[in-house]
């Protein structure tokens, strides 16, 4: 039998996947044009069942300040509400010394991150993180001795880039990270860069493209079903596998989640009056619907129930009206002594393949009904003996609802 735990402060958290098309616009210059990177990484999220769509404003040599005024851009952020805009910066100016970086590169970051959220305030922005030169930058060698090498130039635009994310609450696609890895590798004899040691070849688009996918996806590109027709499945697998690792092992250094709310919420109850206590992350605006008609928006609120009974109570939390998430719980109200199921010594085991629930409860157990999260009623059993047959249940979240001879008791189990 496979034990399965009951708790009262299991809370379900819905995180709504957005269904219909994602539009991401990409700013930057050749480095983003390359090998139709756009087209790359839409490509990618189709074969993992997104439905992408990109557009672009990448001239060649172009640079944040550029971007600023020119209105090609300014013309494209206007066009739609933007679910992601990427911004990649000229490929050496990152790179400089932060004191340059601060005056010719961080204020218009800034600049266009405004731009773009006067537009949509709900767009979400990430930085394009690019990569050291193949052997450093030699043009700017002499008087900043950091990007003489690949290893100083990637460290360089590793900070610069993460302080752009941070001075901009936005993400960064860390590439840049991402060839290192690959270059770095002992397996690795996988050529990255086009014959000019700036630019990308296929291979480095690829796996720019990838990195894209696992920072805004959250998820891994490894073993998905698409990859260039230059690019062989091997040399795609390697690649998919360093943007994975790169990402999906540093997801707070990258920033990813700073869009992700987190709602939560604990309660206490006192006859019909429960006082609610908002736990939520990463979060500033909230809505509450307390399951009997009435809501509110306050942080911390407190609600007199009219009647007694279980009620699904549920708070969205969002990032002020954006990102939102929501969480759902139930709250039992009465001005009766409720004894919760743990009190009961109420416990059940569910078989392997879900289909027997066996309980044991030191009151007798007069009726048992099966309802879904949704509150559909599955199935109901009356004077069920301590072992019954359940209904097939898919993984989910389900409602126990317990008609004892000491009132009625609402819980929740999960089926994986």
């Amino acid at each position: 039998m496979l034990k399965i735990s009951i708790s009262l402060s299991f809370l379900l958290l819905l995180n709504f996947a957005l269904l219909a098309q994602i539009n991401v616009l990409f700013i930057g210059n050749s480095y983003t044009y390359s090998n139709q990177t756009p087209q790359i990484f839409s490509e990618i999220c189709s074969a993992a069942d997104y439905n992408v769509s990109t557009l672009q404003s990448i001239p060649g040599g172009s640079y944040f300040e550029m971007h600023c005024s020119y209105q090609p851009t300014l013309d494209k952020i206007n066009e739609r509400d933007w679910d992601y805009v990427i911004l990649q910066e000229q490929s050496q100016i990152p790179s400089y010394p932060a004191d340059s970086v601060a005056v010719i590169c961080y204020p218009f970051a800034t600049q266009l991150c405004n731009l773009i959220r006067e537009n949509n305030p709900c767009t979400k922005i990430m930085f394009f993180m690019t990569w050291g030169r193949k052997n450093g930058d030699s043009q700017n060698c002499s008087w900043n001795p950091d990007v003489c090498t690949f290893e100083g130039m990637q460290a360089r635009l590793r900070t610069s880039y993460l302080e752009m994310g941070n001075q901009n609450n936005a993400m960064v696609a860390p590439c840049g990270m991402s060839w290192k890895k690959a270059i770095n590798s002992s397996t690795n004899e996988i050529e990255l860069y086009f014959a000019d040691g700036s630019h990308p070849n296929i291979n480095g688009s690829y796996l720019n493209a990838c990195t894209f996918f696992a920072t805004i996806f959250q998820q891994s590109p490894l073993g998905i079903d698409y990859f260039p027709p230059e690019i062989d499945e091997e040399t795609a697998l390697f690649l998919q596998e360093m943007a994975a690792t790169t990402v999906l092992d540093s997801l707070d250094t990258w920033r990813a989640n700073c869009y992700k709310t987190e709602p939560a919420f604990s309660f206490e109850t006192s006859g019909r009056d429960v006082e609610f206590t908002n736990n939520s992350i990463n979060s500033n605006s909230f809505y509450w619907d307390f399951g009997d008609g009435n809501l509110s928006i306050d942080e911390n609120p407190t609600h007199t129930y009219e009647f007694d009974g279980t009620y699904y109570v549920s708070l969205e939390a969002s990032q002020d009206g954006c990102f939102a998430n929501q969480i759902i719980d139930i709250v039992n109200v009465s001005t009766a002594d409720i004894i919760s199921l743990q009190k009961q010594n109420f416990t059940f085991e569910l078989s392997n393949d879900f289909t027997q629930l066996s309980f044991s409860s030191n009151y007798t157990v007069l009726e048992m009904s099966l309802f879904s999260i949704n509150g559909k009623e599955l199935k109901k059993y009356y004077k069920p003996n301590f072992e019954i047959a359940l209904p097939k249940l898919s993984s989910g979240i389900f409602l126990l609802k317990v008609k004892s001879e000491n009132g009625v008791f609402c819980e929740k189990f999960f089926v994986r």
